[in-house]
């Protein structure tokens, strides 16, 4: 741990014990003696030596109370030559180690030192399953699609007990085992059940007419009229035309078997359709995720809409 020496005093202390000591020892000042007497006068004679050697012990007890300060709770940064990490210390004043949750993140700490893996990738291995995950420039697990880039294949996993969508990247032969993010959705309600299978994707279309007089945004067919889109709107084209009611009910079965997503996660499984292979079923692990809550809606003069699509003018 690098030392850094905040009172002066401490240095002028050591100094003035070093002094001391050489001047005493130039001087043969002190001589070992047999009677109480003598012992007691050269005692008497180091007085000046004893209070400058008491005051140097007492500046460096404070010295390594400042150091102990490092092991308060929360962040703190540690540097080694050139380069900066960072750890995080629990409660008891110790460094987290492995996969942790900091508050509604996650992170990765080194097993040995305790620090945080940082821009960049590591395998973990959760609730017995080893995953390959991405950390963001803070130390966060991120959405990795950027980094993924065009080359990328997705396998968008829908669980229809739970209402929920996870979608992972391919890291080669091992697989789908790259996290890249979940989905609150709301899938076929009773007498309207989803299709379930495997299935690849195309594009229907920016904006698309659906039955019941409903229209949704970017919108994914996945087989025949099954269909990712948005919660559904009544005006074709209108973002102010959101159907609340429907909107709120995301997270529960809802739909007259397509699968309702917010504007952004239809809209990210639309630009990524030709990439994706997705996979519906009963029930699938949540793996290293938790089912996500839809966005408070919103509602503006104009009419509701949903607080995800960016193209509307907040």
């Amino acid at each position: 741990m690098k030392k850094v020496f905040k009172n002066n005093r401490i240095i002028v202390g050591l100094c003035g014990v070093l002094l001391a000591v050489g001047v005493c020892i130039g001087t043969n000042h002190y001589m070992i003696s047999d009677s109480a007497g003598s012992v007691a006068a050269e005692s008497q004679k180091a007085d000046p030596l004893t209070r400058l050697a008491a005051a140097a012990e007492q500046d460096l007890d404070i010295l390594e109370e400042e150091q102990e300060s490092d092991n308060s709770p929360g962040w703190h940064t540690e540097t080694q030559g050139s380069k900066t990490y960072k750890y995080y210390n629990n409660s008891a004043g110790n460094r987290l180690k492995g996969y942790r949750k900091i508050k509604k993140d996650y992170y990765f700490f080194s097993q040995k030192s305790g620090y945080a893996v940082c821009n960049g990738w590591k395998y973990v291995r959760i609730k017995g399953k080893k995953y390959k995950l991405y950390f963001d420039k803070k130390g966060r697990r991120s959405d990795p699609t950027k980094k993924l880039g065009s080359k990328a294949r997705y396998q968008i996993r829908v669980s229809l007990r739970d209402n929920m969508v996870t979608i992972y990247a391919k890291d080669g032969a091992r697989g789908f085992i790259i996290p890249v993010k979940a989905m609150v959705c709301s899938v076929g309600m009773s007498g309207h059940t989803t299709r379930k299978g495997t299935y690849s994707l195309s594009r229907s279309g920016r904006w698309h007419v659906l039955r019941y007089n409903s229209n949704g945004q970017y919108a994914t067919r996945y087989s025949g009229p099954y269909m990712f889109h948005s919660v559904t709107y009544d005006r074709l084209g209108n973002h102010y035309s959101l159907q609340a009611a429907e909107y709120r009910k995301l997270g529960k079965a809802a739909s007259h078997g397509c699968i309702r997503l917010q504007v952004e996660d239809a809209k990210w499984i639309y630009d990524h359709a030709y990439q994706s292979i997705t996979t519906i079923r009963d029930k699938f692990s949540k793996g290293p995720f938790q089912k996500p809550k839809a966005k408070k809606i919103k509602k503006s003069k104009r009419g509701y809409y949903d607080p995800t699509d960016r193209t509307v003018a907040k």
